[in-house]
């Protein structure tokens, strides 16, 4: 398991089979949302947040128009925080993605 502590209190916890995103507030711990790894079917990585794209999540109607983290800090499958803790995470998501493909190519 991977624990990435990503701004104002966000824990992203990576597992072999699931992405949990929480927040920990002083004494209790709010889930935001529970992701199968084997259910992301995309990333998407831009200064201040990372989307992940997966069946029945939801997603911006038009991604021209989000140009900052609080405009996509709504959304629970969006993490937000510093840059160089959101590539940490998407290059351990993105692996699942690349080891899909090529399972589906084989």
């Amino acid at each position: 398991m991977k624990t990435f502590n990503v701004g104002s209190g966000t824990v992203v916890e990576i597992t072999e089979s699931k992405v949990n995103i929480s927040e920990n507030m002083p004494g209790k711990t709010k889930y935001k949302m529970t992701i199968k790894r084997s259910s992301i079917s995309g990333l998407v990585l831009y200064p201040g947040y990372l989307l992940i794209c997966a069946p029945g999540l939801p997603v911006p109607d038009d991604f021209r128009t989000i140009n900052s983290a609080v405009n996509m800090q709504h959304h629970p499958n969006c993490i937000v925080g510093p840059e160089e803790d959101l590539i940490k995470i998407y290059d351990c998501l993105n692996e699942t993605i690349i080891n899909k493909n090529n399972q589906a190519i084989r």
